[in-house]
């Protein structure tokens, strides 16, 4: 019988890179690719540095895989960078890393493997596929510390069953030492914690760095309307902010609300903060029909889940009824549950308390 082959996004981390090892002691004909999309590549900064597609590339070698390196830069910044930029200039929190699997990198990966007539597509990814009432599934990975679906909600059902998730039942402790056990040089690599694209830098400097900013500025505000100050640019903050806002007050305050249209930022105390209803947009189910009624909800990577009420407000939008308050800034990502199942996801365009 032929082998399965299989193209494996190889980012340079340990991973992805067990991933590919693991594929190779299950069989199949695999086939390495590392997606070059940030102009860091060629500085050793940023996302896929030039020692990340080294690192990709030895691993590769060690075990004796094809491995190619794709220029994907300008796709990543006119559909993840740019976004992110125009999220942050409206006063919205925006996720890129959702966006750039949604729309960057499974897409181009599936379209990769069809020209190289791959039958499969795996990643790195901590999540896993499982076949619940005949169907499959993505679900939350075993190692609950690392798992990543909250970032795959995005993914297209018809992709599922051409996808592996190698990593689904290890954990990260797993995965190093079968990397160290092979030999991988990236086997004790460490993890970035940062938004690829921005490294080190906070939010405001690369944006200025990189894009026009927005000359307006505002005022600082409470809910009833008093003005405490000045704030330096909508850009600087984001909801649920509490430290650099350099306003000498006698309690903590929170940015609570960003208006792009006035400028204004409104800050408060922590209870302002929490939110009861959420309007979604850009809503995309990953269960075989729309959910309609009881779900949980998780809007921030490994926030907690809060059990919520579906409410179907158009093709692509819904109303959730939260049966806790949470804090929900607009612009973030809201993915819904059934326990371990990805049911779907969207975007929180308004949050109510």
């Amino acid at each position: 019988m032929k082998r399965k082959r299989v193209l494996v996004a190889m980012s340079g981390g340990v991973d992805s890179s067990v991933a590919a090892l693991l594929l190779c002691r299950q069989g199949y004909e695999v086939i390495g690719i590392t997606m070059q999309l940030w102009h860091g590549g060629t500085s050793g900064k940023g996302c896929c540095s030039h020692t990340d597609i080294t690192d990709a590339r030895l691993v590769a070698d060690r075990l004796g895989i094809p491995h190619y390196v794709l220029n994907y830069e300008r796709e990543f910044r006119t559909q993840v960078v740019d976004y992110f930029a125009a999220e942050y200039f409206q006063g919205r929190t925006p996720n890129p890393c959702v966006m750039c699997n949604s729309k960057l990198k499974f897409g181009h990966l599936m379209q990769k493997a069809d020209a190289l007539q791959a039958d499969l597509v795996a990643t790195g990814h901590y999540a896993s596929l499982q076949t619940r009432e005949g169907e499959l599934v993505l679900c939350r990975a075993a190692d609950q510390d690392k798992d990543q679906s909250y970032f795959l909600f995005g993914l297209r059902r018809e992709w599922l069953p051409r996808l592996l998730f190698p990593l689904q039942s290890l954990s990260k402790t797993s995965v190093r030492a079968l990397g160290r056990e092979a030999g991988l040089i990236n086997a004790d690599k460490r993890e970035s914690q940062d938004i690829c694209f921005v490294g080190k830098k906070n939010y405001a400097s690369f944006l200025q760095k990189n894009y026009r900013v927005p000359a307006a500025r505002g005022n600082f505000k409470t809910a009833s309307g008093e003005v405490l100050g000045q704030h330096q640019g909508l850009h600087r903050y984001t909801v649920g902010q509490r430290k650099g806002l350099g306003l000498a007050l006698d309690k903590r305050q929170y940015v609570t609300a960003i208006d792009s249209r006035s400028g204004d930022v409104t800050v408060g105390d922590s209870e302002a903060l929490q939110r009861r209803e959420l309007s979604l947009s850009n809503v995309r189910w990953l269960s075989a029909r729309p959910v309609e009624g009881d779900a949980e909800v998780v809007t921030r990577y490994h926030g907690a889940a809060v059990g919520c009420s579906v409410e179907h407000t158009s093709r692509t939008g819904c109303l959730l009824h939260l049966n806790a308050p949470l804090t929900a800034p607009p612009g973030q990502a809201a993915v819904l549950y059934h326990g371990a199942q990805v049911l779907g996801g969207g975007f929180i365009a308004a949050a109510k308390s």
